[in-house]
């Protein structure tokens, strides 16, 4: 695709590709199309934006292991969120999250 090379890093030292996408203060309001195609990317930083959404399409990352996104103005997670088993770092703080009576892992 188009995007730009920088937006990418990968993690060296391990024999296996990691990919990390970080998009921290980039003054977005919504995450951008082309994240949700990398079902490679196990980190994905997205803290200090304007990020109001997050579609359900973020269950599509299986690989996805820590999801950073304090400082934004989320108000609620998507279900699909907790679905992804190996997710073992969720940062929310500072968003406008009111209501998690329904986000709570499948048993």
């Amino acid at each position: 695709g188009g995007e730009p090379d920088t937006t990418f890093s990968h993690i060296t030292g391990r024999p296996t590709a990691h990919w990390m996408v970080q998009l921290s203060t980039k003054g977005l309001d919504e995450v951008p199309g082309w994240v949700w195609a990398q079902n490679n990317i196990r980190v994905l930083k997205l803290t200090d934006n304007q990020i109001e959404h997050l579609p359900a399409a973020v269950g599509d990352l299986v690989q996805l292991r820590e999801l950073q996104l304090d400082r934004n103005h989320l108000r609620e997670l998507p279900d699909e969120l907790f679905t992804l088993e190996n997710l073992r770092i969720l940062s929310l703080n500072y968003n406008h999250l009111t209501d998690l009576t329904n986000a709570s892992p499948s048993a």
